[in-house]
């Protein structure tokens, strides 16, 4: 199987049931825990799933969208930190 055919496959049970973990996902997928954990790797570098304290999530569009604005837009006035969206500290532009 293909590393993205394996990436969407992955995406699509978590969408269904986001409670699967590595190991259920190695079964369904008979692939190794360690090519499971490439592919979770992969999607979360792609903003399409977040890695949290009880297993992986799936975004939402629009945290996919704000994601990749942080990250690629350079007159973008916020940041994230922790998944907390943040406003970056602005010059005064104020005439005095």
């Amino acid at each position: 199987m293909r590393a993205e055919d394996l990436d969407w496959k992955l995406y699509h049970i978590l969408a269904a049931d986001p409670s699967k973990g590595e190991e259920e996902l190695a079964a369904i997928a008979c692939v190794s825990s360690d090519t499971i954990r490439s592919s979770l790797e992969r999607l979360v570098a792609a903003y399409l799933l977040e890695r949290g304290e009880t297993g992986y999530r799936v975004l939402s569009i629009q945290e996919m969208l704000l994601r990749c604005q942080a990250k690629y837009d350079k007159s973008c006035p916020f940041f994230l930190e922790n998944g907390v969206l943040k406003m970056k500290s602005m010059p005064d532009t104020r005439d005095e």
